[in-house]
């Protein structure tokens, strides 16, 4: 006789409860009731973070490719978008995660603001935020002069 999926899926974490004995505390984390008012705004900063993460390791990916030199940056970069294996993918996740990262924050700022989240014990975090946002910004504005360009010059 074949169990529901729902035992089915609780033996399965017996399983690995019986086992791993750090799965406890984190499905206790897991299962820990939310405050009321948390919703899909709270999950900009984690969303942010992604992006942060997304541009790193694409960044990463694309030095290995990209010439800095001002004779052969735009030649590289078509290079990766029309020669190298997913290069236009690996490109376009690289600029539009930039603007994403951008758009984010300013949302996650503005949430921030408006819930008043930056108040005492908290303003340190706030302070490290906007200069963080600083940062992003110079960030995304040296990435649009790196393909030398028309639109870099």
């Amino acid at each position: 006789m074949k169990l529901p999926l729902a035992k089915q899926m609780r033996a399965a974490g017996d399983l690995v409860r019986d086992r791993v004995p750090v799965v406890d505390g984190f499905i206790d984390f897991l299962n820990k009731p939310l405050p009321r008012n948390v919703g899909w705004l709270q999950t900009l900063g984690s969303l942010l973070a992604f992006y942060i993460v997304l541009q790193t390791v694409t960044g990463i990916l694309l030095a290995f490719y990209y010439s800095n030199s001002a004779e052969t940056a735009f030649q590289s970069i078509g290079y990766i978008r029309g020669e190298l294996r997913l290069g236009a993918l690996l490109l376009a996740l690289h600029r539009y995660g930039a603007g994403f990262i951008i758009m984010t924050a300013f949302l996650h700022f503005t949430r921030v603001y408006f819930s008043a989240a930056y108040r005492k014990p908290r303003e340190f975090v706030w302070i490290t935020g906007l200069l963080l946002g600083v940062l992003l910004t110079l960030f995304a504005f040296t990435g649009q002069l790196l393909p030398y360009d028309q639109h870099g010059y």
